[in-house]
Formats: C-alpha cells, structure tokens, sequence
C-alpha cells in the first residue's frame, strides 16, 4: 500500500494540496479527446487555480467547496 501511496502522493509528502495532485497527476491522466482536455485545463487554469492555491486535501471540507463553487457561479 505504501507504494501506491507513494506513487499517488509523489514528493509532495503526506498532506499534498489540491493544486499538486490536480496538475501532476488528475490532468495528466485523462484519457479523453484532446479538445476536451485543453477544455478542462483552460477551465483548471481560468477558474479554480487561483481560488485553490495550497489548500492542503485535509482542509477541502464541503463547505470550502460550496464557497468555491460559489465565486465561480
């Protein structure tokens, strides 16, 4: 377990932010049509990169999300 673990989590240690996984191993490992991956990176880098910053995975409680959903809207 320890290797998918660390296979997942990559160098950013135990508590990785959202950015990090997002960008390191989310989007690359889409297997979509090239428009729409260009499609959610734009959306990626246009609406959420900024907002997320370094929000760690154990701060990305419900609430944060419905706040980020929010802004967007």
């Amino acid at each position: 377990m320890q290797a998918v673990n660390d296979r997942l989590l990559g160098a950013a240690g135990p508590d990785p932010t959202l950015r990090v996984y997002i960008e390191q191993n989310y989007l690359p490992s889409l297997r979509l049509e090239k428009k729409t991956i260009r499609g959610y990176k734009d959306t990626w880098n246009l609406h959420w990169k900024k907002r997320i910053q370094d929000l760690a995975f154990g701060r990305f409680y419900p609430d944060v999300a419905f706040r980020l959903l929010k802004e967007i809207a």
